[in-house]
């Protein structure tokens, strides 16, 4: 027969293309007789975030996960950033002079990690709204600008989170999840940088 249907004698496992009149914009792969589309949608990404659907997945079952217990995570990205640089716990006015070892329990680093975990909480589920999400970002990024912090900060606190995530989630957050975030937080960094220097105009 004509097309691309399997022919006697082909070695098993071989690739074809079979034929599809009615789908002519999807070609067809078959292996040992499975069809599948020929490049998944899950990884086709997004023209104005640069993320794929399965990447937006990860950070939604991810962050889902953290939300399990968002003020003990939350606080944990604070006290790792501190750790890492102590003098950002001069940034914040309500607890700058805070002893490190009372941090955990602080009323007001708590309510203050938490209104960041609702923060990207919000960024999360506005994975496929571009539009809101890069709003988001850019109302984040003006009040920002505001104070004595820096695009170099937001730099570093999403290294944090990241690797608090990594640290809390254990196996959970596979290296396909890390990338994931990485890429996400990537974007709230450039969409960040590109605020400020409007701010500087």
């Amino acid at each position: 027969t004509g097309g691309g249907s399997f022919r006697p004698g082909r070695p098993s496992g071989s690739v074809v293309f079979l034929g599809r009149p009615c789908c002519p914009s999807r070609p067809v792969l078959s292996i040992r007789g499975r069809a599948f589309v020929l490049r998944s949608q899950q990884d086709v990404p997004d023209a104005k975030t640069g993320l794929t659907p399965r990447e937006k997945g990860l950070v939604r079952d991810t962050w889902a996960l953290v939300r399990k217990d968002v003020k003990a995570n939350a606080i944990a990205i604070f006290l790792t950033l501190f750790q890492r640089h102590p003098e950002y716990q001069k940034l914040f006015s309500g607890f700058a002079d805070v002893p490190p070892e009372a941090l955990s329990t602080n009323p007001r680093l708590g309510a203050h990690a938490m209104s960041v975990a609702y923060a990207i909480t919000s960024l999360v589920d506005s994975l496929d709204d571009a539009e809101c999400l890069v709003e988001l970002v850019r109302k984040v990024a003006v009040n920002h600008t505001r104070r004595p912090v820096s695009v170099t900060h937001f730099e570093n606190l999403t290294v944090v989170i990241v690797d608090t995530l990594k640290e809390r989630l254990g196996g959970k957050m596979s290296p396909a999840a890390v990338a994931a975030w990485e890429k996400t937080l990537r974007l709230v960094v450039t969409v960040t940088a590109d605020v400020y220097k409007e701010q500087r105009k």
